[in-house]
């Protein structure tokens, strides 16, 4: 087992579509979704196609020839256009950040009885988990655009914290919707301004730790 420099590791912020359509021709897949997805070339995106799976994986999107469609390359036999169902979720890597920390821990119920034979016993209760980073408070950064966006909005965003590329075997970390908890402007005289910001599971869909198979 080798180790891994924090710089190896990667932040994510996860953005969803609906797939409609999907074609393979000449080993260049093109994706339509059902509404504007969003997406940026050069980004990762994760498909799962159910009609056409064999398309599915993670991949690092080429195009975007509409607010509806993309496309990223696959070495592999011609698919004819179908419709086609399934998410596909951007992995959109948030650069902009230092000193990231991924604290868990889990409460302790006590379940001390007479059979303990005088020792305190103790049983897991909830899982908890908090994301502490520092941003350059740089309006024009688009990933602290949707992170104030999801502080002064009352929504959440969905992320992930990773040990790696997401689209790099055995690299795992925590993904799920999280809530913006905290979101503090700090303005030294002599450096530049910088943003703490606090993220913790939403509500919804549950936490989950992910590790690329």
């Amino acid at each position: 087992m080798s180790a891994k420099l924090g710089l190896s590791a990667k932040m994510y912020r996860t953005i969803a579509a609906v797939i409609t359509n999907s074609v393979l021709t000449s080993n260049v897949v093109t994706i339509t979704t059902q509404a504007a997805h969003g997406f940026t070339v050069g980004q990762l995106v994760k498909v799962a196609c159910v009609t056409h799976t064999a398309l599915n994986g993670t991949f690092v999107i080429a195009s975007t020839p509409t607010g509806t469609t993309f496309t990223y390359a696959l070495t592999h036999a011609d698919v004819t256009t179908s419709a086609d169902s399934g998410p596909a979720t951007e992995y959109y890597e948030i650069t902009n950040a230092k000193d990231v920390s991924l604290g868990l821990d889990k409460g302790e119920a006590d379940v001390s009885t007479r059979a303990g034979a005088g020792w305190k016993q103790t049983f897991d209760s909830l899982k908890d988990a908090s994301i502490e980073f520092d941003m350059i408070w740089d309006t024009s950064d688009v990933s602290l655009v949707a992170l104030s966006n999801a502080f002064f909005g009352n929504t959440m965003i969905s992320m992930a914290i990773m040990d790696g590329p997401y689209n790099i075997s055995t690299s795992q970390g925590l993904e799920c919707p999280m809530t913006i908890v905290k979101f503090e402007r700090k303005e030294p005289l002599a450096e530049a301004m910088m943003v703490s910001v606090s993220v913790r599971p939403g509500y919804g869909t549950a936490p989950v730790w992910t590790t690329i198979p």
